[in-house]
């Protein structure tokens, strides 16, 4: 028998059990008693307005009081119908509560000594029961090995006397024959954004798991690319730690959430949705430029590549560094017939050594405009320049062809 039970923010799938016993409270009340001077608890359909807003499968079930808080100062309880419990058979209880701090929701068994509380597996939120917010419609599952009969069993609301809240509902029951706990994976860490592209990435996840061998699976996405998989391994009973070693581009977001299985019964977290970061491009360092008041189309600037991945790097439009100087812009198209490199270059009275200053670059792309130019002093020109009104530079003759006279 396969079931699949969304918890709160967990998914279950339950495949080593069978269900024995089922009340789903939603043709009637499951035949569970209240006393007769019982005002808390009612059955009935669950209002879309107050409380869960609806119920875990269905619209009925029980609560203290289905469309208001609970009331004060009350030991409240409704009684479970018999049925037979056999050896080994687990309860699972689908259940939401909104209580306050000083308010207590428990299951207990009828003993010979009285009332007991009846312990579930992975414990109760509090050392004494359910309390505060339980986060949306949960499945806590109880050892039935104490327990002959159903009937042994009440669920009770301790109210002290003040303060209220919306109250217990109860929508579901089922006596499962076999292992039909599942693994509780009670955290996953939530990395923010970050600016290391490189990686890895480490998420750390707690889980538990009441018999047997618990192993943890992340299952992660970079950006559109297909989902991908990594252990998650044990550093204690409960704390599980794994890494996405994958470099990250600028700009791309990371998913992922966890699975956790004992072999028979897996459990997805989050239940339906993912957690995610993303990386960012880091910020250059060290930018520096002219210093005071700057009258000109164009300034100099100088900063220092942040350190990435270089697959990285290309995506996002960062140049690459240039050797041997702290330049970092994109070589400009070369101006027209070129500077012959190594020469000195006198410009209106500047020097500029080896390579293009970004002066020259401008005055080439002047000189490459069909409009007149006066000559300039101090050029040495390449194949293929024209300077203005000199004469054109001779072509050169090819294979098998006479030049032509001057």
């Amino acid at each position: 028998m396969t079931g699949l039970w969304l918890l709160g923010s967990v998914l279950s799938s339950v495949w080593g059990a069978e269900p024995a016993q089922v009340w789903d409270l939603e043709l009637d009340d499951g035949a569970f008693t209240v006393a007769s001077d019982e005002l808390q608890w009612e059955w009935g359909a669950f209002s879309s307005l107050y409380g869960p807003g609806g119920g875990f499968t269905g619209e009925r079930g029980w609560a203290t009081r289905i469309s208001g808080p609970y009331l004060n100062d009350l030991d409240a309880s409704v009684r479970l119908a018999p049925a037979t419990v056999e050896l080994g058979w687990v309860l699972e209880l689908r259940h939401w509560y909104n209580l306050d701090s000083s308010d207590l929701a428990v299951l207990e068994r009828f003993t010979s000594g009285g009332w007991e509380a009846v312990p579930p597996y992975y414990d109760y939120p509090t050392a004494l029961g359910f309390t505060g917010s339980s986060d949306g419609w949960v499945s806590t599952f109880f050892s039935m090995d104490s327990v002959l009969n159903t009937n042994e069993l009440r669920l009770i609301l301790y109210s002290d006397e003040s303060v209220q809240a919306e109250g217990w509902y109860v929508d579901e029951l089922v006596l499962w024959d076999g292992d039909a706990v599942p693994p509780l994976v009670r955290s996953l860490q939530d990395l923010t954004d970050t600016e290391d592209l490189d990686g890895p990435y480490t998420i750390e996840a707690q889980a538990f798991e009441d018999d047997g061998a618990l192993s943890l699976t992340l299952v992660y996405s970079v950006g559109e690319e297909d989902p991908l998989t990594t252990p998650l391994r044990a550093q204690s009973a409960s704390l599980f730690r794994g890494e996405i070693v994958h470099a990250v581009p600028a700009g791309t977001t990371v998913r992922y959430h966890v699975l956790a299985s004992d072999g028979v019964n897996e459990t997805r977290y989050p239940a339906e949705s993912e957690l995610s970061f993303r990386v960012r491009l880091p910020a250059p360092t060290d930018l520096a430029g002219p210093i005071g008041r700057v009258v000109a189309t164009t300034a100099r600037l100088t900063w220092t590549a942040p350190k990435t991945n270089l697959h990285a790097r290309r995506l996002s439009g960062v140049p690459r560094r240039r050797s041997g100087g702290r330049d970092h812009r994109r070589r400009g198209p070369r101006a027209p017939g070129g500077w012959r490199r190594g020469r000195l270059l006198r410009l209106r009275g500047l020097r500029r050594r080896r390579g293009r200053s970004q002066r020259a670059h401008l005055l080439g792309r002047r000189l490459a405009q069909p409009r007149p130019v006066e000559p300039l002093r101090g050029l040495v020109w390449g194949a293929g320049a024209r300077p203005a009104g000199g004469r054109e530079p001779p072509a050169r003759a090819r294979r098998g062809q006479p030049q032509p006279r001057r």
